[in-house]
């Protein structure tokens, strides 16, 4: 193999190996852009159908929020992925609020009864009033009708079926107070 050979191969391989690397950061600034651009939508839809919604709102993938005609949501709000919330019944939620993944904010339930049929009872709606800077933790269930106060922290996998007062840490099933915050 002549010099010239060599030198022609060993400019090849770094032309695969810079287009391989072109391609990659390429692949992942795409990837980015389209994440980001996909959380604006989300968002833009969300302010369109809803009562009012603030800045800074962060909706991640696969969230789902239903019936926003009813829902106030303030500044600095995460919801987790795969998240499911329904403001039927009325959801305000204020400002900082974290939103852990999995969680499910119900404003609705079904009404049963010893001689309603099920498929035919429809539903009761109750509004959810989350506070200012809260923490509400993975997998956990908030039932119609609840308050959380301000400055709460629901623990993860809890079940909230009464209101949480401010300050307070609560968790489990149902969820009960564990914890003053000082």
């Amino acid at each position: 193999m002549t010099v010239k050979q060599t030198f022609m191969k060993k400019r090849k391989e770094k032309i695969k190996i810079t287009r391989a690397f072109v391609f990659d950061k390429l692949f992942h600034g795409i990837s980015f852009v389209i994440g980001y651009t996909n959380t604006y939508f989300r968002y833009l839809k969300l302010k369109l159908r809803s009562e009012h919604i603030g800045k800074g709102i962060i909706i991640n993938q696969h969230a789902m929020i239903i019936h926003t005609a009813k829902l106030r949501m303030g500044n600095n709000v995460s919801i987790g992925r795969r998240s499911f919330i329904s403001a039927k019944g009325g959801l305000t939620i204020g400002n900082n609020v974290l939103i852990a993944f999995d969680c499910v904010i119900l404003t609705e339930e079904h009404i049963y009864g010893k001689n309603i049929v099920i498929w035919d009872s429809g539903f009761t709606t109750a509004p959810v009033k989350i506070g200012n800077n809260v923490l509400i933790g993975t997998k956990a269930i908030i039932m119609p009708g609840v308050t959380i106060g301000d400055n709460a922290v629901v623990g993860a996998h809890s079940v909230v079926t009464k209101n949480v007062p401010a300050n307070a840490v609560v968790a489990g099933i149902p969820a009960k107070i564990i914890k003053r915050i000082k």
